[in-house]
C-alpha cells in the first residue's frame, strides 16, 4: 500500500545499508519473480531472503559473517527457531539436523531440511542455477533446494545449538498447507513432480525414485478435496506412476466418496496400507522432528 511505502522510504532515508526497490511493470506479480528481480540488484557477495512475517535474530550478520566469511560455500543452512507471537515464546527449531548424506532424500519424503529464510546463497551460485522458477505457483523453495544440491555438494549445514539465526513464524505452516487445496496449485505441482523427477534420472540418483514420487504425488493429490485421479493420469505415460500405485488410489478415491458407516472401515484400513506399509504421505509434515531448544 501507499501507506507502507511511506514507512518504509522513512527508515531507508535514515539507514544509508538499505535500499528500497519496487516492482516495475514488466516484472510480473509473485514472490519468485520478484526474488529473481531483487537477485539482480544485488551487490554483495551472499543474498538472504526473508519474508516479512519472520524475523532474524539481532546477532545474525554478525554471527553470519564470522560463520563464513573465510569460505567458498555455494550456500549455507542456518538454525531457524519457530515462534508464534515474538522470539523465543516456543522452544522448538524448524526440523531436526541433518547429515548431508541425508539431505536430498529428505526433501523428496517432504520432511524439508530447510526453507528459504534458512539458507544464506552465494549470489554467482543462485545465477548459476537461474535463481527462482518463476511457473511455479508453489514448493519454490523445494524446487531451488533440490536443483542446488544437484548441481553442488559445496554447501555447509549449521548443526542447532543454543543460538537460532532467524525466526519462522508457526502460523506460516497452515496458512501454506491449506493453500495447497488450491486446484491450479495441484495441477501446478504435477508438473514440478514430472520436472524434477527427470533431473534426478539424468543424475543417476537414487533407482527408487518413482516409489518416492508416488509417495510426493498421493500426497499432494490428498490436499484437493475432489480427489480426482485424472490430473494423474498422464504421469502415467512418463513412467513417474505405476500402475499399481494408480489402481491403489482410484480404490481409495472411490471409498472417500461413499458415505456408509461400514465403509469407514475400509477406509480406515487403507490409511493403514498407506501410510505405514506403503509410506504415503496422508497429512502435511508427517514426519517432521522439533529438537527441544534449552537456552
Amino acid at each position: 500500500t501507499d501507506e507502507f511505502l511511506k514507512e518504509i522510504s522513512k527508515i531507508v532515508q535514515n539507514d544509508t545499508r538499505t535500499l528500497l526497490i519496487e516492482r516495475p511493470p514488466h516484472v510480473v506479480k509473485g514472490a519468485s519473480s520478484c526474488r529473481n528481480f531483487g537477485l539482480k540488484q544485488v551487490k554483495t557477495k551472499w543474498v538472504f531472503f526473508l519474508d516479512s512475517d519472520d524475523l532474524l535474530n539481532d546477532r545474525f550478520v554478525e554471527s553470519f559473517y564470522r560463520s563464513v566469511e573465510n569460505t567458498t560455500f555455494d550456500f549455507v543452512a542456518l538454525p531457524t527457531k519457530l515462534f508464534r507471537k515474538k522470539p523465543d515464546d516456543m522452544s522448538v527449531f524448524l526440523n531436526r539436523s541433518f547429515e548431508k548424506r541425508e539431505v536430498l532424500q529428505a526433501f523428496l519424503e517432504q520432511n524439508n531440511p530447510w526453507i528459504t529464510i534458512v539458507v544464506i546463497w552465494q549470489v554467482t551460485f543462485l545465477e548459476k542455477i537461474n535463481g527462482f522458477d518463476e511457473e511455479l505457483l508453489s514448493w519454490q523453495d523445494w524446487d531451488l533446494s533440490i536443483r542446488a544440491l544437484l548441481k553442488s555438494s559445496n554447501y555447509n549445514i549449521y548443526n542447532l545449538g543454543s543460538f537460532p539465526h532467524n525466526y519462522y513464524r508457526q502460523s506460516d505452516i497452515d496458512s501454506i498447507s491449506s493453500s495447497g487445496y488450491e486446484l491450479d496449485k495441484i495441477k501446478n505441482r504435477n508438473f514440478l513432480f514430472l520436472k524434477t523427477y527427470n533431473n534426478l534420472k539424468e543424475a543417476a540418483y537414487d533407482n527408487r525414485l518413482q516409489t518416492t514420487f508416488a509417495k510426493l504425488i498421493f500426497f499432494n493429490a490428498m490436499k484437493y478435496k475432489n480427489f480426482n485421479l485424472g490430473l494423474y493420469k498422464p504421469l502415467l505415460e512418463d513412467d513417474l506412476l505405476s500402475w499399481g500405485n494408480y489402481f491403489f488410489w482410484i480404490f481409495y478415491a472411490k471409498l472417500k466418496k461413499i458415505n456408509r458407516p461400514f465403509i469407514h472401515l475400509l477406509i480406515r484400513i487403507c490409511d493403514f496400507i498407506a501410510y505405514k506399509i506403503l509410506g504415503y504421505h496422508l497429512y502435511d509434515f508427517p514426519n517432521r522432528t522439533f529438537k527441544r531448544y534449552k537456552p
